[in-house]
């Protein structure tokens, strides 16, 4: 561990059975901080005889080495720095406390090492953890609040708000607040009540630091609300509250807190991990087991731990527990026998906490209505073992109930040179052109009863594609064609409609309604075709002898399962 001499400002390096005691700051970073080669250079400058001092060429390449920029060049501009200014600020802090050394991150760190940046962001916790004495100091608090104004300076600051100041509070055994003007203004034994009413962290957690008793899914509440400047760097500040030690890999985004997951998924039975749920959703997203980001455990902060059985697998996630039916009392809409309620040992408020999953294939299954979590009867549970993939993949003949939408591909010729447009879809307040996207009318899933047998539901659309020759940029066809869902049964079909033999392609939308009324009929005993005829399709000879082909599968789209249409050229 390298610290600076609270005198000297030098700095010296120890090893964890030496480290002397010291004073470690908590602040959030500014425009105007001092790295470790400006430092160094500082250092180095002051340890020249006077002569040296004063040869212009020689500072200069030191001041290239410490990587100054040219308008920024000689110490006098480094020390006029409000970084600096609070580097001397932390080192008179360090002597009060008689510390003779003290610990900031800004110049501590050579960040040019990624062997050394990495060791320290793992070791960053027990760094706090030891040290003697720990400074917050909160920049933007400029009054100095009176004496049970604390909790209110404390939640204005955008110290508060960061990602790396959540371990920063928990691991210190000692830790006082300053204002801007570094007046102290609170400290963590006697304002742990109002810590814990602007953090979410319990008082027995601020006063112990114990955080043995606290779930997976507990101490990810308490990051919900922090950011990061760094996407990474969201997972990265947790490790050390779960003790969790793994790789940085800067520029894997969101991928750096599924891998956080999948160790903690490696290192403890705790399946309150799974105790999340999504802002947004609906039973048309699909979802694997894991959370996106800290942000989805933002209402679990009641949630007690649990003890389940999971592993990873080459299969997907692998998860033992009970599954239970849904009944008329979970769920109003009782129409989906593939979906169930599963539950984990996790508990909130003295219930187990369940939520929604669907079959997908045979153990294989997927998470759905991810914004939701519901209790269900252990009478009915059955215990099982179940498959989740972090993005499921769906079967291409997979029917659903709860599709998001109808997406239209982009057409595919790839023999001869045609552009293909999507000129006209019906009906037309369903059809985003932005996302070549026709939505599912929502009213079919709320206003309907899928109980009553008798009832008859069916979508239909119909989109015309202009085809033009690439050469001459002219128009040389156009077909119509029709998709169908049947809410009924979540089958999905399709056909192309002959256009015209009139110049100009298929009639204008008012001329067919005979064409629709005749799909419809031959829609109605379509669902009586074999498993097979359910993803067929009609094939024309389009117009000037080209032939197109279109084709419906089912997928995701965005995380919601929807029909993936495909139109190309038919070879």
């Amino acid at each position: 561990m390298r610290l600076l001499h609270a005198e000297t400002l030098e700095f010296k390096t120890f090893h964890d059975d030496e480290l002397p005691e010291y004073l470690i700051l908590s602040h959030t970073w500014g425009n105007e901080e001092v790295s470790y080669q400006e430092m160094r250079f500082l250092q180095q400058l002051l340890a020249l005889p006077g002569h040296l001092r004063s040869n212009t060429a020689l500072v200069a390449a030191m001041e290239a080495a410490a990587g100054l920029q040219a308008n920024l060049r000689g110490h006098d501009s480094i020390k006029r720095r409000s970084g600096y200014k609070k580097i001397n600020k932390t080192a008179k802090q360090a002597r009060e406390e008689r510390c003779e050394y003290f610990w900031i991150d800004t110049c501590c760190i050579d960040k040019s090492s990624s062997a050394e940046l990495q060791e320290a962001i793992n070791s960053m916790f027990v760094w706090y953890r030891r040290s003697k004495f720990c400074a917050v100091y909160l920049e933007d608090v400029k009054t100095t609040p009176g004496p049970f104004a604390f909790g209110s300076a404390l939640r204005a600051a955008r110290w508060t708000t960061r990602g790396w100041t959540l371990q920063e509070l928990i691991a210190p055994r000692r830790l006082y607040f300053f204002d801007g003007y570094w007046n102290l203004i609170g400290w963590k034994e006697s304002d742990a009540p109002s810590i814990s009413s602007v953090t979410g962290i319990p008082y027995y957690v601020l006063e112990t630091g114990d955080l043995s008793q606290a779930s997976i899914a507990q101490k990810m509440s308490w990051a919900a609300k922090r950011q990061t400047t760094r996407v990474e760097d969201r997972a990265y500040s947790l490790m050390g509250l779960f003790g969790i030690h793994m790789p940085m890999l800067y520029g894997e985004g969101d991928n750096a807190f599924r891998r956080l997951q999948e160790e903690l998924i490696r290192t403890t039975p705790d399946d309150s991990v799974f105790a999340w749920r999504a802002k947004k959703s609906s039973l048309s997203r699909y979802s694997g087991l894991l959370a996106k980001s800290p942000c989805e455990f933002g209402d679990s902060g009641n949630v007690t731990r649990g003890n389940g059985v999971f592993a990873l697998s080459n299969l997907g996630l692998r998860l033992e527990t009970k599954v239970c039916s849904l009944s008329d009392a979970d769920m109003k809409q009782n129409w989906d026998k593939s979906m169930f309620s599963c539950v984990l040992d996790a508990s909130e408020k003295g219930q187990k906490i369940a939520f929604l999953i669907r079959e997908l294939e045979p153990s294989k299954h997927a998470r759905v209505a991810v914004d939701t979590t519901r209790s269900c009867s252990a009478m009915s549970a059955e215990r099982k073992t179940l498959y989740f993939e972090h993005t499921p993949q769906i079967p291409r003949l997979f029917r659903s109930r709860a599709m998001h939408c109808f997406h239209l591909r982009p057409p595919k010729y790839p023999t001869f040179p045609i552009l293909g447009t999507i000129s006209k879809v019906r009906p037309h307040d369903l059809w985003d052109s932005k996302q070549d996207e026709i939505l599912m009318p929502q009213s079919g899933f709320d206003g309907y009863d899928f109980n009553v047998a008798t009832e008859k539901m069916h979508f239909i659309s119909l989109v015309w594609l202009s085809s033009f020759l690439a050469s001459v940029g002219r128009e040389i066809s156009t077909w119509a064609i029709l998709l169908g869902y049947d809410l009924s049964t979540g089958r999905a079909w399709c056909t192309i409609l002959k256009p015209n033999d009139r110049p100009g392609g298929w009639p204008k939308p008012d001329a067919c309604t005979s064409e629709w009324r005749s799909a419809i009929q031959e829609f109605e005993g379509f669902e009586n075709c074999d498993e097979k005829d359910c993803a067929s399709f009609e094939e024309l000879t389009g117009f000037s002898g080209g032939n197109i082909r279109v084709e419906v599968s089912s997928g995701l789209r965005h995380g919601l399962i929807s029909h993936i249409v495909d139109i190309y050229e038919s070879q």
